[in-house]
């Protein structure tokens, strides 16, 4: 189980412009919101429903008309994306779409994100005999079956199917085109194949440790520029210093002579001030 998100706009592939001019604009779909997609498949190459979470607080009817996938539902939430009520609710769909003849209890693989888990999601799942097993932090992309076969040629094939939408139709995408698109693509690009090869290759089904270190030894720490000259000509030398450090010596306040004196409320030049007594 994991989730991906799409926001419907793309623009043109092709422009008619004069062939002298500087600046080639061209027109892009103007994307209402982006929309969130819990998708799950099985070791078999069996698809769940999707989930559709969209943000805002109503679905209209003919956004719910556009699910063409048997079994498939529509949600919200305030900023369009999954939280730990939406999965707890999740789980239960999932518990529906799970065949009779399937042996429980059902081992869930996903990431450790704070929206899986909570005592009300282990509740519910533990409930529904379902185990659940999360993913080593930061680790998707080597150990997810979806993020590794499926959520790439998804993902192209929802831009070709947006791009072709604005080529050939208007150029602001609703929910319900958006929903629509995603349930055509859902259905169509993601082979029973690509599915299984997700399992076998990450090593989880069947179980493979070679796999698994083979996947880990892809991983790549985040380049990070060393600060400083790597010439092989430098040579560096370790220096420990033995001085004490001490604290500079506090400033000296300045002795100034003031210029000026007070008489009765008038400030004058002492000089003037000497002489007028003097007087």
């Amino acid at each position: 189980m994991d989730e991906t998100s799409f926001s419907p706009s793309k623009p043109a592939r092709k422009v008619v412009v004069h062939r002298t001019t500087k600046a080639v604009y061209a027109e892009e779909s103007s994307a209402a919101s982006h929309v969130t997609i819990v998708a799950c498949v099985a070791a078999d190459g069996a698809k769940i429903p999707p989930l559709f979470v969209l943000p805002g607080d109503r679905v209209s009817t003919d956004t719910c008309d556009s699910l063409t996938i048997p079994g498939a539902a529509v949600t919200t939430s305030e900023k369009g994306w999954t939280n730990s009520y939406i999965c707890r609710k999740w789980l239960s769909m999932l518990n529906d779409n799970i065949p009779s003849t399937v042996q429980r209890p059902v081992l869930l693989i996903l990431d450790g994100c704070s929206s899986h888990y909570s005592e009300y999601v282990y509740d519910e799942a533990k409930a529904l005999d379902i185990l659940l097993q999360f993913l080593p932090a930061n680790s998707t992309h080597l150990f997810q079956p979806l993020d590794v076969t499926v959520f790439r040629p998804f993902k192209q094939a929802i831009r070709q199917a947006v791009s072709d939408v604005i080529w050939t139709d208007v150029t602001s995408i609703s929910k319900q085109r958006a929903v629509s698109i995603a349930c055509n693509v859902w259905t169509n690009s993601t082979s029973q194949s690509a599915i299984k090869n997700g399992f076998v290759c990450t090593g989880l089904c069947p179980l493979s440790l070679d796999k698994m270190m083979f996947r880990l030894s892809l991983f790549k720490p985040s380049d990070v520029p060393e600060i400083g000259v790597n010439e092989t000509w430098i040579k560096r030398q370790a220096i420990v210093r033995d001085e004490t450090l001490l604290l500079p010596p506090p400033k000296k306040p300045k002795n100034t002579k003031r210029k000026t004196l007070t008489v009765s409320s008038v400030e004058g030049k002492a000089e003037d001030v000497i002489s007028a007594r003097a007087i």
